[in-house]
């Protein structure tokens, strides 16, 4: 596994819109993260079209693309940060050029629609990648985004549960601790790249088999029945082979049509007796944590209380 070189002091963060640009509506809060981001100590360099949005999406496929392979090769730019989230990211993936990734790794950080461009890199590329936040995320003072900004710089803070949370992590088959390599994401986009050029997780999980892994999801918008034919295509793809543990974050809009099926049943039905959590602080609903995609994560769960603990893998 690729690990790139954390940020120093002074060091900038491409930010790119990979998927929508920022509108009126978001304007606000994205000056007030770039405000918060640069008092932090980083510096920020926007692409072209991080202040455009037209039809739900900031630009061309093939335009972010190269901005993103340009924001990869220019030595300027220490890591790349997606603006925001949104649909489209997933058509834009054949035209960014990995082997300059490969050539020149820098962190990737974003979540939501970003998921497939950050599975593609660590599960088909072996580069880590983070599911955190996007650019403009940073807009409030909370634990989780220093949280956020230790890692970036090196430093692996403890994440605990937030107390502020309405809702509580549940274990639906008792409490666990487990370790094993982190990876996951949005899962209305990772169920876009199964089957595709950009499902390499077969060989991804095999060569990784010793560590076994942690899955984590975050829950936009899908059904509860969706939500369980998901999983078990999944399974049946044999991306869950070697899965020690299963992380679920709160529905950011709760749809189960009606009350007879509900997302702790879907999830029971598909993945059976194992080690699951569900209502993580994982991804729209805030405060959440960041998580790095193939780093060796431990997860302890216990009193509706969570820990989540990461480092890397040892390269020998």
């Amino acid at each position: 596994m690729i690990y790139p070189k954390f940020l120093k002091d002074g060091d900038t963060i491409g930010i790119t819109a990979l998927s929508m640009g920022i509108d009126d509506k978001k304007l606000e809060s994205f000056e007030k993260s770039m405000d918060n981001l640069h008092s932090k100590g980083f510096n920020t360099f926007f692409t072209s079209n991080v202040y455009s949005n037209e039809k739900l999406v900031s630009s061309s496929s093939t335009t972010r693309a190269k901005e993103f392979n340009d924001l990869v090769t220019d030595d300027k730019i220490n890591m790349i940060m997606s603006a925001r989230g949104g649909d489209f990211i997933f058509d834009c993936l054949e035209f960014i050029d990995y082997s300059l990734l490969l050539d020149n790794p820098k962190w990737v950080q974003g979540y939501s629609d970003p998921t497939s461009l950050l599975f593609t890199i660590t599960t088909k590329y072996d580069i880590a990648t983070i599911y955190g936040n996007n650019a403009g995320s940073y807009d409030e003072e909370h634990k989780c985004y220093d949280d956020s900004i230790s890692i970036l710089k090196g430093d692996f803070p403890i994440q605990n549960s937030f107390s502020l949370n309405p809702t509580d992590w549940k274990c639906l088959n008792g409490s666990f601790e487990e370790s094993g390599i982190l990876i996951g994401g949005c899962i209305e986009c990772l169920r876009f790249v199964i089957g595709t050029e950009y499902d390499n997780v077969s060989n991804f999980v095999n060569k990784y088999k010793k560590y076994g892994f942690i899955w984590y999801f975050d829950l936009f918008d899908i059904t509860s029945y969706d939500l369980y034919n998901v999983l078990v295509q999944f399974k049946n793809a044999g991306w869950f082979k070697y899965a020690k543990a299963f992380i679920f974050g709160r529905v950011c809009i709760p749809n189960t049509i009606d009350d007879s099926y509900s997302y702790e049943d879907a999830i029971k039905d598909a993945l059976g007796d194992t080690n699951i959590v569900i209502n993580a602080d994982i991804g729209h609903i805030r405060p959440t944590f960041s998580i790095i995609n193939g780093a060796l994560g431990n997860i302890s769960v216990k009193d509706n209380n969570a820990t989540l603990k990461m480092s890397f893998i040892d390269k020998n």
